[in-house]
């Protein structure tokens, strides 16, 4: 996982794959069904999302046989996040749904990716207020704990956007500014590019175009 959060991935692939071959030799259910969902979740970042669909949907199955109740909430929002990926809203919705989690969701950073998609599937399907509560309440939960690197939910620059929509420049700003300071201090370009681009698309006019132009080059990388 760290490899993926640092933007490893093809070291973070070699990794998993000598983890689920090692797990499926002691025919340990519950390693096999972690891996497949980190696995899932690193070939989403890649962009091959069918792979990484495959993947997760196994890792439900399988966390869910098993009862391996610490896989919910990060194999649910996974398969979430790949099936908005492909424009499947309504799939995003029913993976939420495959495994139980709780109703009051404390704060931890075991649910920092559920909320995330969660958040992000409430504004794909048009409810910006509760998506928004949902990203913002991140900021609250990621203070607690005293994380502040950008890698883990993603959860301002999403927030900036749809703060943006709903015409709250100024808080938008805010968030982007947050995200892009965040950003350069991890320093891995995808994070980077992405905050880059939403501070853009905040900004506007001849000021965004330009980084637009500077998240592209970045995100060349």
């Amino acid at each position: 996982l760290a490899l993926v959060m640092g933007e490893q991935l093809d070291e973070a692939l070699d990794a998993y794959a000598t983890a689920l071959a090692e797990g499926r030799s002691r025919g340990d259910v519950v390693r096999e069904a972690a891996v497949l969902m980190f696995r899932g979740f690193a070939k989403t970042r890649l962009g091959r999302l069918h792979e990484a669909i495959d993947d997760l949907r196994q890792a439900v199955e399988l966390a869910g046989a098993a009862k391996a109740e610490t896989t919910y909430p990060y194999a649910t929002a996974f398969l979430c996040e790949a099936l908005l990926e492909t424009g499947d809203v309504d799939g995003a919705a029913d993976a939420l749904e495959l495994l139980p989690v709780p109703r009051e969701l404390p704060a931890s950073a075991h649910y920092f990716f559920y909320v995330t998609a969660r958040g992000t599937l409430r504004l794909a399907q048009g409810r910006r207020e509760e998506g928004l509560r949902d990203l913002l309440s991140l900021g609250a939960s990621v203070s607690q704990l005293h994380t502040r690197s950008t890698a883990w939910g993603r959860w301002r620059g999403r927030a900036a956007r749809a703060l943006l929509e709903q015409g709250d420049r100024d808080r938008a700003l805010e968030l982007a500014r947050e995200e892009l300071e965040a950003a350069r201090r991890w320093g891995a370009p995808r994070a980077l590019g992405l905050a880059v681009m939403t501070m853009g698309l905040v900004e506007g006019g001849d000021r965004g175009e330009e980084l637009l132009r500077e998240a592209v080059g970045i995100l060349e990388q």
